[in-house]
């Protein structure tokens, strides 16, 4: 079987991987595309030419379930109609679990998806190349993993980043902007008990603008704090706005706080001496 017009539905099963159906390539649906939960002893999905799939995406409580291994997945339009239910869910499964690179860009690609959950990360990757770098440094636009900025931080390093997959954290640093983080785009925390960007401690910092950032992606109630900085910072309203909007959507109000203050409480604010 190649093409599948309907719902693949495979739950509570003993099977360890879907290799009997390795030559699956397209799952179309208008609802419930592919449903895999429940296996306790799948260990990888292994549809290695699986190409394109559309309706609802759920791959949850397998509790041995390492890996997707869709290596051919190039594209995923999927959206829910029902409230309750993501377009995708990826979640309760193996806690070593974890989605490459690749499936991930497609998995969580908001133009295409219109909701998501995920209880993951992404897998470090096992060659790293200029591109795509597990630490900082000049080229890499992909990093995989936490991003932690200190004061001697070479900010060269960061020029070219363009997606993170793990947590911005700047601390204790002399920056006043964001001017250095030119190309990022987009910053990837599926962990729920984690941050996504985190600043706190600089004391010069003055304007939270990451100019061309489009989408910050957390499931933590809090997903993006600033605390402790440049006094003037909590009257950035139009910051603070432009970064909520990124988070998850522009409904999330309570996502983004500067020290403790909403985007709504910060426009509320007066500068001091009459300042606007």
């Amino acid at each position: 079987m190649k093409i599948l017009k309907g719902r693949l539905e495979i739950v509570h099963t003993t099977f360890k991987n879907l290799n009997f159906l390795a030559g699956l390539q397209t799952v179309e649906a208008n609802a419930f595309g592919v449903d895999i939960s429940g296996n306790p002893g799948l260990e990888e999905l292994g549809l290695t030419n699986l190409t394109s799939i559309s309706g609802i995406f759920l791959v949850t409580m397998n509790p041995k379930l390492k890996r997707l291994k869709l290596p051919n997945l190039k594209n995923a339009q999927l959206h829910s109609p029902y409230t309750m239910t993501p377009a995708v869910s990826v979640s309760f499964n193996s806690p070593q679990f974890c989605l490459t690179l690749q499936e991930a860009k497609i998995l969580l690609n908001y133009r295409k998806i219109n909701s998501f959950v995920f209880f993951s990360k992404v897998c470090k990757p096992g060659n790293p190349t200029k591109k795509i770098c597990v630490a900082p440094k000049v080229g890499c636009e992909n990093l995989v993993g936490d991003l932690k900025i200190g004061p001697k931080f070479d900010f060269k390093k960061v020029k070219s980043l363009k997606f993170i997959y793990g947590s911005l954290i700047v601390k204790d640093t002399n920056l006043t902007d964001f001017k250095v983080f030119e190309n990022l785009l987009e910053v990837v925390q599926m962990n729920s008990t984690k941050l996504a960007i985190d600043v706190q401690g600089n004391k010069n910092f003055q304007n939270a603008t990451i100019s061309k950032l489009q989408r910050v992606y957390t499931d933590h109630m809090i997903g993006v704090l600033f605390k402790n900085n440049h006094n003037s910072l909590k009257f950035d309203f139009k910051s603070c706005i432009s970064i909520r909007n990124a988070v998850n959507g522009p409904d999330n109000q309570f996502s983004t706080s500067f020290d403790g203050l909403s985007c709504e409480d910060m426009e509320k604010l007066k500068k001091p001496n009459g300042g606007k």
